[in-house]
């Protein structure tokens, strides 16, 4: 469990990142949106997130290139 002042501050960091990406042209699938929520709900560590997001995007993006 991790207090509220953690969560906030995950979730103004997912936020963030979103914002920074569409800017960029991105928009985030629903899966990186999946794991994005919960790693503000604390059941992913910033490491865990991080690890969860990168094999699901080589992982879709090798698939995309087949």
């Amino acid at each position: 469990m991790i207090s509220e002042y953690e969560r906030q501050r995950r979730k103004d960091a997912i936020d963030f990142a979103r914002g920074s990406v569409r800017l960029e042209g991105c928009i985030l699938d629903e899966e990186i949106e999946r794991f994005n929520a919960e790693f503000v709900a604390g059941n992913l560590s910033n490491e865990e997130h991080s690890c969860v997001c990168q094999r699901y995007i080589l992982t879709k993006n090798s698939i995309q290139q087949t």
